[in-house]
């Protein structure tokens, strides 16, 4: 599998932050790469064999048995052969093998229709297929219909995602499985060679509006990521990224009048208009 220059700096970096028990700059890898040239200074230092407690290796086991089941787990079998070892060189060996196997791992919660997707996508993951997806956009409140290439599933916080070359937007892209409402596997072949993971981020790039919450219109904060800017007993000020003004106009209808927009007066009389409309339609029934 070809690693980026990128990639290796970063793991590189990473393990200055590695070493033995005492964790000082004595014990700690003490690395020097440049020139294209990579050298550890204090190899024979490092070069005794690592011994475990059974306390860290049943700790060490139970996290790769748990790291396994993850929908992003797709090096199982290092995993596995990793786990075997510690196993092996436990020094309570039946001990931990015993406590190891009685890890339940439940997995996130999800419907039917979502587990069936699950088994679509890791399906095309696996034979390098394209597939067709019915989308939901939360940001612009939108259907859409995409032609994308699975290259692998991923658990970010709790949910479940497939990342994969949309041919629409021509780029990468992270969709939620939950917000997949049609999948229909397609014959094509993927033609995009899967990268490096993408980088998370669910408002890259997107305008942000400042609102002002009423005390019973704060859970906009946890459902849609809206930052806290100032608080003002009852009210506090924040900024939320939003794709579509459209999308915002409807929150702030559904809100009740907890939600007002503070920073666009053309969006915030936009939104008076539309809710002194649907006022009247009611006035008149």
């Amino acid at each position: 599998m070809a690693v980026s220059e990128r990639e290796l700096l970063s793991d590189l970096n990473l393990l200055w932050m590695c070493g033995l028990p005492g964790y000082t700059h004595l014990e700690l890898i003490d690395l020097n790469f440049e020139n294209g040239h990579i050298s550890i200074e204090n190899a024979d230092t490092l070069a005794k064999p690592l011994s475990l407690t059974s306390e860290e290796a049943v700790a060490l086991s139970m996290g790769l048995t748990l790291l396994g089941a993850l929908p992003d787990a797709h090096l199982n079998e290092d995993l596995r052969s990793a786990q075997a070892k510690i196993q092996a060189g436990a020094l309570r060996a039946a001990e931990l093998t015993k406590l190891s196997r009685q890890v339940l791992v439940v997995p996130p919660t999800t419907n039917s229709e979502s587990s069936a997707y699950f088994q679509a996508l890791e399906s095309a993951v696996l034979h390098s297929q394209q597939v067709e997806i019915d989308y939901y956009v939360a940001s612009r409140d939108e259907m859409t219909k995409r032609t994308i290439e699975p290259m692998r599933i991923r658990l970010i916080d709790g949910v479940s995602y497939v990342e994969a070359w949309c041919l629409q937007a021509e780029d990468r892209r992270l969709f939620r499985l939950d917000r997949i409402y049609g999948l229909t596997p397609l014959a094509t072949s993927r033609s995009h060679i899967p990268e490096t993971g993408l980088e998370f981020n669910d408002q890259a790039e997107l305008p942000e509006y400042q609102i002002s919450l009423a005390q019973t219109g704060r859970w906009v904060l946890e459902r849609y990521g809206a930052k806290v800017l100032a608080e003002a007993s009852p009210n506090v000020s924040a900024s939320i990224a939003v794709g579509d003004p459209n999308w915002l106009l409807r929150l702030a209808l559904s809100a009740g009048g907890d939600l007002r927009v503070t920073s666009d007066a053309d969006l915030a009389d936009q939104i008076r208009a539309v809710a002194r409309l649907a006022l009247a339609n009611y006035e008149g029934e």
